[in-house]
């Protein structure tokens, strides 16, 4: 009997902590406490027109789409073509493959190209899907060990 009395009390402590951080605004409940009925104006929808994501202007995304190019154009091509074969023959034999994306990072290459180079290392197309070519890079650097 006195086990239940113990724990009827921890249970009756713990909804009265509860009520009371209710109560001081401390815990937040969305429709008790907290964001009632304010319509569009709540902060709830000020926060997301606030935040959303707001489509760049063409000129802002012709822009990037040349920096892009022109970076990947001045890329030492030697020093990626070498870090891009060393993850591939890395990913072949198993090894990790920690210091290898370090380096290519350093020479330059895209998050794409060195995910593409490890599908190829497991035997999987360098896009599964079907809608980027293979950058010459990769497959001068692919071949190269086979």
């Amino acid at each position: 009997m006195s086990r239940i009395r113990w724990l009827n009390e921890i249970m009756e402590a713990n909804r009265l902590k509860i009520q009371r951080e209710k109560a001081d605004g401390s815990r937040l409940i969305v429709g008790v406490n907290a964001f009632q009925g304010e319509g569009d104006e709540g902060p709830i929808n000020d926060s997301i027109r606030n935040v959303a994501y707001k489509v760049p202007s063409t000129a802002l995304r012709e822009q990037r789409v040349r920096e892009v190019k022109e970076f990947k154009e001045n890329r030492d091509q030697k020093a990626l073509g070498r870090s891009l074969k060393e993850i591939y023959d890395v990913t072949k034999d198993g090894r990790n493959l920690t210091r290898p994306i370090i380096e290519a990072a350093k020479a330059g290459a895209t998050l794409g190209e060195v995910t593409g180079v490890i599908r190829l290392g497991y035997g999987v197309p360098y896009d599964p899907f079907e809608q980027i070519d293979m950058p010459p890079i990769v497959r001068q650097s692919v071949e190269e060990r086979e």
